[in-house]
């Protein structure tokens, strides 16, 4: 009986270990960050309060048979709640395509409870962790791309590499994971790639899409997220759609995920030195001086020369050359962006972003990923405008460049979106356009132009053609402006014919079309 116990405890304190090992296996997710926007909230106890436990509930319980073998959600699953909208919920969650499945079912059923505390009462909510990423919303999502909104995290490591050489790998191996990952054959849209730095430092990348994704609106998504990356700390994006990062430690498993080897640039390095026997060394310098010397003297010389006649002849027409390429209309073709880059750069046309709105539309600020800072127009969908008119009008935009006129970058058309991309010029007073004269006359050469497009009579306002002279040409002799059409008559004449006198004296203004 005894000898029966005393086998027993080790077979016991086995039996532990082992439980215990497999609980630090699982450890505990690392929350990121999490969205709540600010959209009408639900009640508490109504049926989307109902709708939405059951939903999560479903979810948690898809991550939880994945890990005992009950079915494979491949570490992705999605679920609706309810019948009628609006209490109809839909939910998504994706674990890291390179964990386990009981790892991904800890850190589901982690979201799922976490949420509910950190979104109370949000009919839309998303929370990222570094494993995995749980959504939901009172509308369909699945199927349905989003780069945004975003979550950023940044490592803080230092590269000993080249920073040109650097950013030269990091660009190849993420054009290798934008490549790869969209197109993915495992039922999993992920990638990796490693390259290796200098000395024992690697570069580890990885990107991966919801599955339900299309490869095109997986690589749209990627682009976007890869936009956002911080360039030089390391670190990843999150978005509800697709996800990326790298690191210079190794952060994924790589007998889950296949990791691709992209081959790093080859160093520049110092010219090599070849060194002769000591006899011919001494003969070899004296002949190269005595030719190297006088041909040197003479081609500076030569230069010299050269460089007087014609700096002789070109100091006049310098000024006047420099005033005329500053005026010059350009002809050249805007860019043609795609909407992903357009939402990156304005952060999906956020409200903060907005500078402004007219009758065609609304203006964002934005930045493009080459740090430019852009103002994008966005064109009403209520326009009638179809694309052949969009196009026109680009064409005809292109061709009215002119350094007083904000320049005109670009344009996207996808879909219903019609965006035009200018770019940004940041509010200055006019004293800054007043200092010199040269500005000082070019302002008062605008104001004149200006004062002519105004005329009342219609036939003395210049054309549009002859408006580009104007700007184009300098010196340039213009007419004295008339009266505007809007200008306040005298009080003995009662009506003209751009206002009329109202009897509480307020303004009644006609219009006449050209």
């Amino acid at each position: 009986m005894s000898s029966s116990f005393t086998i027993s405890l080790p077979l016991l304190f086995s039996i532990n270990l082992l439980i215990c090992i497999s609980h630090i296996s699982e450890a505990a997710p690392v929350l990121i960050d999490n969205y709540c926007p600010d959209t009408k909230p639900f009640l508490p106890n109504t049926t989307y309060q109902n709708n939405l436990d059951n939903l999560l509930s479903s979810l948690s319980s898809a991550a939880d048979s994945a890990s005992n073998n009950i079915s494979s959600s491949g570490g992705f699953s999605n679920a609706t709640a309810g019948r009628y909208p609006p209490d109809q919920t839909y939910g998504i969650f994706l674990c890291r395509g390179d964990i386990d499945a009981p790892t991904c079912s800890n850190c589901v059923a982690t979201a799922a409870q976490e949420i509910g505390q950190r979104c109370p009462g949000k009919r839309i909510s998303i929370i990222w962790y570094d494993i995995c990423m749980l959504r939901y919303s009172d509308q369909p999502i699945y199927s349905v791309m989003q780069p945004f909104p975003f979550a950023r995290q940044e490592t803080g490591w230092n590269v000993s590499e080249d920073p040109s050489r650097f950013f030269q790998l990091l660009n190849e191996t993420m054009d290798d994971v934008l490549r790869t990952a969209p197109s993915s054959g495992s039922g999993k849209k992920m990638a990796a790639a490693e390259a290796e730095l200098v000395g024992s430092q690697r570069l580890y990348t990885f990107a991966e899409c919801t599955p339900d994704l299309t490869a095109s609106d997986c690589g749209t998504c990627l682009r976007s997220a890869i936009a956002r990356l911080p360039p030089e700390t390391g670190g990843n994006v999150l978005t509800p759609s697709c996800n990326v990062r790298f690191e210079m430690y190794s952060f994924y498993n790589p007998d889950l995920v296949t990791v691709a080897t992209v081959a790093a640039p080859p160093p520049v390095r110092d010219p090599v030195q070849v060194t002769e026997p000591k006899g011919r060394s001494n003969k070899s310098t004296l002949i190269i001086t005595a030719i190297a010397v006088p041909v040197g003297v003479l081609v500076v010389f030569l230069s010299l020369a050269s460089c007087f006649v014609w700096r002789k002849g070109t100091t006049t027409h310098e000024l006047v050359q420099e005033e005329a390429g500053m005026n010059k209309i350009t002809n050249e073709e805007p860019s043609q962006y795609d909407l992903a880059t357009i939402q990156a750069a304005t952060n999906n046309f956020s409200r903060q972003n907005k500078l402004g709105e007219g009758g065609f539309g609304e203006v964002f600020q934005g930045r493009l990923p080459n740090g430019q800072d852009i103002a994008v127009k966005r064109l009403s969908r209520s326009s009638r405008q179809g694309a052949e008119e969009f196009k026109n009008e680009i064409a005809l935009v292109a061709k009215l460049q002119h350094r007083n006129l904000v320049r005109l970058l670009g344009y996207c058309l996808e879909g219903e979106e019609k965006l035009l991309v200018f770019e940004f010029v940041p509010h200055k007073s006019l004293d800054y356009f007043l200092y010199d004269l040269h500005s000082r006359d070019e302002v008062l050469r605008c104001l004149h132009i200006s004062l002519l497009c105004v005329q009342e009579d219609m036939v003395d306002r210049p054309t549009m053609a002859t408006v580009l002279h104007m700007l184009s040409s300098q010196p340039v002799t213009m007419p004295q402006p008339q009266r505007p059409a809007f200008f306040p008559q005298s009080t003995d004449q009662s009506i003209s014919r751009s206002t009329r006198q109202s009897v509480n004296g307020v303004t009644i203004t006609e219009s006449y079309p050209r």
